[in-house]
C-alpha cells in the first residue's frame, strides 16, 4: 500500500530570493531504489498559509471514512469550560520530592493533630513564589484561580498565616535536612561558608520584638528596620538563614547557632 505525504519544495530565483511550493507525493521502487515521485504541487507555501490549507484539509476531510471523520465530530461536542495552568506545579513536585521535603514534614508533623495539610499550604506558598511572588491574600483571591492544584482547593487564607508559624517553630530542622539532602545531590562543600545580610524595613510599625529603628541599607533610616542573613556554601548555596532584629551598626549580630556544630570556618561579608 503506498501512502502519500506531503513535502516542500524550494526553488531559487535569479535575484537570489526563494520560492517554496507545497507537494503531495508518494514513494515508489525504481531500479532497486525508493524515490519520490510528485502526485501533484498544491502551490505557494506562502499563498496556502493564509487560509486556503485549512480550506483544502477541511474539504478531504469530508472523504474519510474513519480518522478525520471522527475528529470532526469529537470537535464539534468539544465545549472548553476552564484552563489553568499545571506545567509549573507539575515540576516543581518533582523537584520537591528530589528535595525530601514530603518526607521532612511528614517527620516532623506525625505527632500534631493538625486541621488542616501544612506542607501543601508551603507547597503553593513556595509555587507562587517561583512562578507569580504575590501577597497571601493575592495567592488565595487571584492566582490560585488560574492554576491547576486540587490539593490546595480545601486552604483558606489563614491556613497560609498559620503553615508559615508553623515554619517558623521547625525552621532549622527543616534546614538540616536541606542541607544534609543537598550535600546527598550535589557534593555540596562546606569547608568554608559565607555569611551575608542585608536590611528591609516595614511601612508602618512591624511586628514587635522585631523590628526597629537603626541603621539601613535601603536609605530609609525612617522606617522600622531587620535584618535577613543567609549563610551559604563558596558556591553560593543556601544552608541557613536568619531574621534578627536591626543594630545600628553596619553589620548585623552574628548568631553562632547558624553553624549548628557542623565544623566550619566562617566568614562574615
Amino acid at each position: 500500500m503506498v501512502v502519500p505525504c506531503f513535502r516542500q519544495k524550494t526553488f531559487k530565483n535569479k535575484d537570489g530570493s526563494t520560492r517554496t511550493y507545497l507537494q503531495l507525493v508518494e514513494s515508489v521502487r525504481q531500479g532497486g531504489r525508493v524515490r519520490q515521485r510528485v502526485v501533484a504541487t498544491l502551490g505557494r507555501l506562502e499563498d496556502l498559509q493564509d487560509g486556503r490549507l485549512d480550506a483544502l484539509i477541511e474539504n478531504l476531510a469530508r472523504f474519510s471514512q474513519n480518522t478525520w471523520r471522527r475528529l470532526e465530530e469529537q470537535a464539534e461536542r468539544l465545549n472548553v469550560r476552564w484552563s489553568k495552568q499545571w506545567g509549573p506545579a507539575l515540576i516543581f513536585e518533582r523537584l520537591w520530592r528530589e528535595a525530601e521535603l514530603d518526607k521532612a514534614f511528614a517527620a516532623l508533623l506525625e505527632d500534631r493533630q493538625l486541621a488542616f495539610d501544612v506542607a501543601e499550604a508551603v507547597f503553593t506558598m513556595v509555587l507562587n513564589r517561583l512562578t507569580d511572588p504575590c501577597s497571601k491574600r493575592g495567592l488565595v483571591r487571584q492566582w490560585l484561580q488560574g492554576v491547576y492544584r486540587p490539593q490546595a482547593e480545601q486552604l483558606e487564607l489563614h491556613h497560609y498565616y498559620r503553615a508559615l508559624d508553623v515554619l517558623a517553630e521547625h525552621k532549622e530542622a527543616l534546614e538540616d535536612r536541606l542541607f544534609a539532602r543537598a550535600r546527598d545531590l550535589f557534593w555540596t562543600e562546606v569547608d568554608v561558608v559565607m555569611w551575608d545580610a542585608t536590611s528591609t524595613y516595614f511601612e508602618g510599625r512591624g511586628p514587635e520584638g522585631l523590628a526597629a529603628y537603626g541603621y539601613s541599607r535601603d536609605k530609609r533610616p525612617d522606617r522600622p528596620q531587620l535584618v535577613v542573613g543567609v549563610l551559604m556554601t563558596r558556591d553560593g548555596y543556601p544552608i541557613a538563614h536568619e531574621v534578627s532584629r536591626a543594630t545600628p551598626p553596619t553589620r548585623p549580630r552574628w548568631r553562632p547557632s547558624l553553624t549548628r556544630s557542623r565544623g566550619v570556618s566562617t566568614y562574615a561579608g
